[in-house]
């Protein structure tokens, strides 16, 4: 799967489409929000980039393990399969610790810690259980290479406690959720307003459009926005939807068009050339007001 992208002076992807556009593969639905969470040199922009992404497929046998611990701990295409779980505990006794009673849980003070926007980072923390429940030879496995949360993540296992013991190999993962990417700035609407349009700067609805979120955008907190334009019929019904403006990718777009389609206009005369903004924010009231 091949990708255009622009690095602007930020050293931030942005203007992200895909060629052809009907390419499709197995699990490419993080593709395009990977690559906007990626981040080149500041001070050296760029347009007309390329990309492509060519997929390896190998035995859950012949993968790697830390890779098979990076998917166990962010498994959006269905849990890891029992084989490979096998291969991340290899040799491990401590299969199921809840069989020995949590006494205490220990979690680190992830609000202590900086997110990165766009990326849930974690970390794959193995130890072994004493006796008494204590926990001991407390290590890093795997992680995103976080290492304020690797070491938060260390200390909560020596701080977590089992009624019974006797264990080795155990393994605990923890993750941080990523910090919200916002979106690009918002350009002004009317100046992607069609000629002879005779639709009102705003009109009211009967049917709201409602706001969906692009999932695998909402996942790494992702902001975008599209601008669309399109007629409304007598009867309010929404039509001649098109995309004029995206960002960070074209994905927004698409899912904005989805939204106004949703939406019945309040009107008897019908229109031409209604322009809207969409805005996806993270936790928030992500669309203007029409």
């Amino acid at each position: 799967m091949t990708y255009t992208f622009a690095i602007d002076p930020s050293g931030r992807t942005m203007a992200i489409r895909r060629v052809p556009k009907d390419a499709r593969a197995n699990g490419s639905e993080d593709i395009a929000p990977s690559l906007a969470a990626s981040r080149f040199a500041a001070g050296q922009p760029r347009s007309d980039c390329t990309i492509s992404y060519a997929p390896e497929q190998m035995s859950l046998n012949g993968a790697p393990v830390a890779d098979l611990i990076a998917y166990s701990v962010n498994a959006i295409s269905g849990p890891l399969p029992r084989p490979g779980w096998e291969r991340i505990n290899g040799d491990s006794n401590c299969r199921d610790e809840r069989a020995l009673g949590i006494e205490t849980r220990a979690f680190p003070d992830f609000k202590a810690i900086a997110a990165t926007p766009g990326v849930r980072e974690w970390s794959m923390v193995g130890y072994d259980i004493q006796d008494d429940g204590a926990t001991s030879n407390i290590a890093t496995v795997a992680g995103s290479r976080n290492a304020a949360l690797d070491a938060a993540s260390r200390d909560a296992v020596a701080r977590t406690r089992y009624y019974k013991g006797g264990r080795q190999g155990c393994r605990f993962p923890y993750w941080l959720s990523p910090a919200p990417l916002p979106a690009p700035a918002l350009p002004d609407e009317q100046q992607f307003r069609p000629a002879g349009a005779t639709c009102p700067a705003r009109h009211d609805w009967a049917v709201q459009p409602a706001l969906r979120f692009p999932e695998p955008y909402r996942r790494r907190a992702i902001e975008g926005w599209a601008v669309v334009t399109y007629d409304v019929a007598p009867w309010g019904e929404v039509s001649n939807i098109q995309v004029v403006a995206s960002e960070p990718s074209e994905d927004f777009g698409a899912q904005a068009a989805i939204v106004v389609r949703g939406g019945k206009a309040a009107t008897n005369r019908g229109y031409v050339g209604c322009t809207e903004r969409v805005k996806f924010m993270m936790g928030s009231d992500q669309r203007e007001d029409p």
